[in-house]
């Protein structure tokens, strides 16, 4: 059996480092789409791998010479999010309201994390209050209320 058919070559320094094939082909790809005159010194391999992601080589080119304001630095640089967020991927860490929903969403998708978190949340007095307020959640404490009067009714 030819085991050089799927190999991905590696080089001796590669072999002594003891790298996964995953991360060489992560490096080779990278390599591949950013040639050594259009990479950017201080900028890390892993911006450099998910902005290789941009199709056209003009676009993706200028792209790495103008990075975005990082807002919590104050600063314009690329981290990963960044890059994540300009190539249309979900960013390491989210940023807006919507973002930060859908990540509790993930975190708390079962049932009992779920109440724990709702629970834990619900006792902020500011966030109860807005849920009380709220008038678009379903009433299902009231559909559960009325469901136990008739069962009481019953003989």
């Amino acid at each position: 059996m030819d085991h050089r058919r799927n190999a991905v070559y590696c080089s001796p320094r590669c072999r002594k480092r003891a790298w996964s094939r995953r991360r060489v082909r992560s490096y080779r790809f990278a390599a591949h789409r950013w040639p050594a005159g259009q990479r950017r010194q201080g900028v890390s391999h892993k911006v450099h791998y998910i902005l290789a992601s941009i199709p056209e080589d003009a676009e993706r080119f200028k792209t790495i010479d103008a990075p975005p304001l990082d807002e919590r630095a104050r600063v314009r640089r690329w981290t990963t999010g960044l890059a994540k967020k300009r190539v249309g991927q979900r960013p390491d860490r989210p940023e807006t309201p919507a973002q930060k929903v859908a990540a509790i969403h993930r975190l708390a998708d079962d049932d009992e994390v779920a109440a724990r978190v709702a629970t834990d949340v619900l006792r902020r007095p500011e966030v109860a209050a807005k849920v009380v307020a709220d008038d678009t959640a379903p009433a299902h404490g009231q559909q559960g209320s009325d469901h136990a009067a008739q069962d009481r009714g019953r003989p």
